[in-house]
């Protein structure tokens, strides 16, 4: 993956490849593990023509669980929120509503992997200027997505 954009309070990295996130196939290359069925119908079925997008909140373990969905739940919120202001929902779909000319589907979209890692600075920022840093910062990963030509 290849990092779009860093702030104080995340970086964005990109990939225009979907890719099973590193806890995922650790459970997917163990034989016996209980949970290898269930992630293997997942992934198996997930459509690889959307955007596959996540959080990482390791920076932030020391914190307690409060904290970490509180911190997540503001970013994933304005992740999402952001992808809507560029005419997209939140699997990178294009959205009807901001038709795209040559394309005759009229539903472009966003194709690849992205992960948000969160930095505990979130807690101090306003929630504005989280959905201002994340707004760049999807801006920035669609101009990568047209760089790499998965942008459909």
């Amino acid at each position: 993956m290849k990092r779009v954009m860093t702030t104080r309070i995340f970086t964005l990295l990109y990939s225009p490849e979907p890719i099973i996130p590193a806890v995922a196939q650790r459970y997917l290359t163990s034989r016996y593990n209980p949970l290898r069925p269930k992630l293997q119908h997942l992934y198996d079925n997930r459509d690889p023509n959307t955007l596959w997008w996540r959080l990482a909140t390791r920076p932030i373990l020391d914190r307690k669980r409060v904290v970490r969905s509180w911190c997540s739940r503001r970013i994933r919120i304005a992740f999402i929120r952001a992808l809507k202001n560029q005419g997209y929902d939140r699997d990178g779909r294009k959205i009807a509503d901001f038709p795209q000319k040559g394309d005759p589907r009229g539903k472009p979209g966003i194709v690849g992997s992205a992960t948000l890692l969160v930095f505990p600075e979130i807690q101090k920022e306003s929630m504005a200027h989280v959905q201002q840093d994340v707004s760049r910062a999807v801006a920035a990963m669609i101009k990568a997505a047209k760089k790499y030509d998965q942008l459909r």
